[in-house]
């Protein structure tokens, strides 16, 4: 073996060490978010302002003087050695985030990650909040028709997942942010265990966490480096476009999906600025009270004092990264594809990915979505 793929190799299993099993969206979704919301619906019945105070679980040893340490042997002029450069240096700012539930301190280092919205996808946010009049009841469990429970929609999944050859478990879990999850580190995908979908939302729910998240980390854990399979950093802005171009090729794209993203574009610019408070105020002519809760809160995810200004500004690549993958997908090569298939991808990595792949570095992906596999 190359020396310099040996080198890799080992970069790979320090910094695989270094993280351990431990997901650090873990420790920035609220343990009281069920107590927070109940109270927060009370106010705004009261007519009474309330910023929650969100609980979070103790962050435990997360290796940060061996990470600098490790940041700090790395050759940036070397492909490989820079992304792992990058990887740490955005776990870090994640640890800092983790640590203190500080709206400055997460703020910082979502944007290094992220970006915030532009005042072009805002206005295309709005566009759409005036444009589409979508029925909330699919996302509470008051629309006519079947109605899945958590447990039920564990079920469906985990034979989608035997579907696709996945060995992942799908556990139902309380409070945590999200609806649904995946934990890309310990091969987990999680259900919130009050959650009601219709049925109409079934499929998108496969498709988007499975046929898109799953799937990519599996096609990274089969790559010689196992930063693949876990992400590459700040790949979150192209995954998250993808599983919603993923739904739309399936069908399974709805008005309802893109005027919800689309409020949480508008949820985070609000966050960056104001309070919990500020961010329902902007959203609660087009939500109901329970999804203007929802976007307040991912929109200060990881903040304890949502008083504050600040945001966990991922929230509005869901949007941004939807009108950037169509745009890919309009005229992809098959080295593109193959390269954004390799594993937990973004864009600004794809130059690298297609180079390591075209020296038979990396392989190309053992699984492909059926829509993707007609493109090629």
């Amino acid at each position: 073996m190359d020396r310099k793929h040996v080198r890799w190799q080992e970069l790979d299993r320090r910094f695989m060490e270094l993280q351990g099993d431990i997901d650090l969206d873990n420790y920035l979704s609220p343990t009281n978010r069920t107590m927070e919301l109940r109270a927060f619906k009370a106010a705004v019945s009261d007519g009474r302002v309330y910023n929650p105070l969100f609980t979070y679980a103790s962050l435990p040893d997360v290796h940060e003087d061996e990470l600098m340490a490790f940041r700090d042997e790395l050759d940036l002029t070397d492909p490989v050695e820079s992304i792992f450069h990058e990887a740490v240096t955005c776990r870090l700012g994640e640890i800092d985030g983790a640590k203190t539930h500080r709206g400055s301190v997460i703020t910082r280092g979502s944007l290094a990650m992220y970006g915030r919205p532009s005042a072009a996808l805002q206005a295309v946010a709005r566009q759409n909040l005036t444009t589409f009049q979508p029925d909330q009841a699919a996302y509470n469990g008051t629309r006519p028709g079947r109605i899945y429970n958590a447990e039920e929609l564990a079920v469906i999944c985990r034979e989608a997942m035997k579907g696709y050859g996945f060995d992942w478990k799908v556990i139902v879990k309380d409070d945590f942010g999200a609806k649904a999850a995946v934990d890309n580190l310990v091969k987990e995908f999680w259900i919130r265990s009050d959650v009601l979908f219709h049925e109409s939302l079934v499929t998108m729910l496969v498709v988007h966490e499975i046929g898109c998240h799953v799937l990519r980390s599996e096609n990274g854990y089969a790559q010689p480096l196992k930063i693949f399979g876990r992400g590459l950093p700040a790949y979150q802005f192209t995954e998250e476009g993808l599983a919603e171009y993923s739904e739309e090729m399936a069908g399974a794209l709805s008005d309802d999906t893109v005027y919800r993203i689309s409020g949480r574009v508008l949820g985070v610019e609000a966050a960056l600025n104001g309070s919990f408070w500020d961010v329902y105020l902007t959203v609660r002519d087009y939500f109901d009270v329970d999804m203007a809760f929802d976007i307040a809160q991912r929109a200060k995810l990881g903040i304890a004092d949502t008083s504050e200004p600040g945001s966990y500004t991922k929230d509005y690549t869901y949007l941004a990264g939807l009108h950037r993958i169509r745009e890919f997908f309009s005229a992809p090569t098959r080295p593109e594809i193959q390269a954004l298939y390799a594993g937990k991808v973004g864009f600004h990595h794809l130059d690298a990915v297609k180079e390591l792949q075209a020296i038979g570095y990396l392989t190309p992906p053992k699984a492909l979505p059926d829509w993707v596999q007609s493109r090629m």
